[in-house]
């Protein structure tokens, strides 16, 4: 684990509680051309905003101890592009594991884990990652998903990528009802994306309240809205700052549908709210 991102989770220099939780599913491209850009450039410009960066080669990790694609085993442009994102003070790197609303085996899943862990070994560059991002999460505790379940793969992840504080993230994508223990997936995760949904489904206030309301109020301090689809007209500023008031802990919006785009202008207006909020 990177000083750097233990300093950066544990906010040391911060505009706002509220941080980027940002799916990066998109290939990072060669140096002199990089997809990723844009991004750098709003972390850069931004330095007291904090970003958790969600990096996924291969629907997942691949099969080697270094980035990899399902093209190229180890991947030196995602191997740069990884390593850049883990020089700033002010990001952490997370990487992306399905679980399929648990379908997929606990083995597997930890299989996942131990390929990330492992690249922290990776010769001659940092491409190390300090958490996990578990999508595809379910909203209850009944079924595959049980809280001993959600238990375990956090546990798992936490000693695989040991340091002071590992972020953990689950992704049911929706609130939690409250008959269904919020709290148990709360508990044994740092952050839970309870809307990842398109913009016209989101709306201030009331998708606070329906968290408010199905979650309880100490809810919205772990949760995160990822919000896909925007329209190009989108100024996010007072969505940005009525999350921030209203404590939610992350957040990212998207013009793209499935996170596979880079908006460089709306990443700045989203750190410039932020940082005014």
């Amino acid at each position: 684990m990177r000083l750097q991102s233990l300093l950066a989770l544990g906010f040391a220099v911060k505009a706002s509680s509220l941080f980027v939780l940002l799916p990066l599913y998109i290939y990072p491209g060669p140096p002199d051309t990089p997809v990723w850009q844009p991004l750098y450039d709003a972390i850069a410009a931004y330095p007291t905003v904090q970003w958790q960066i969600i990096v996924n080669p291969n629907s997942g990790p691949g099969n080697n101890a270094c980035p990899g694609t399902a093209n190229v085993a180890a991947d030196i442009y995602y191997q740069a592009a990884i390593a850049k994102l883990n020089g700033y003070a002010n990001v952490v790197t997370l990487g992306y594991v399905d679980v399929a609303y648990g379908d997929i085996p606990v083995a597997t899943i930890e299989a996942n884990v131990d390929i990330y862990a492992s690249w922290a070994a990776c010769p001659g560059v940092d491409v190390s990652i300090d958490g996990i991002f578990f999508d595809d999460f379910v909203n209850q505790t009944s079924g595959a998903v049980t809280t001993a379940f959600a238990n375990t793969i956090s546990t798992y992840a936490i000693d695989k990528l040991p340091s002071a504080v590992t972020p953990i993230v689950f992704n049911p994508g929706s609130v939690i009802p409250a008959e269904n223990q919020p709290a148990a997936f709360f508990t044994h995760a740092s952050t839970v994306v309870d809307f990842e949904n398109y913009a016209s489904e989101y709306s201030t206030p009331g998708t606070m309240n329906t968290l408010l309301t199905t979650e309880g109020a100490g809810s919205l301090a772990k949760s995160a809205i990822l919000i896909h689809d925007a329209p190009t007209t989108l100024d996010p500023t007072p969505w940005i700052h009525a999350m921030i008031a209203n404590g939610v802990q992350a957040a990212y919006i998207s013009q793209d549908p499935s996170w596979n785009a880079i908006n460089g202008t709306l990443l700045n207006q989203i750190a410039a709210a932020i940082t005014t909020g």
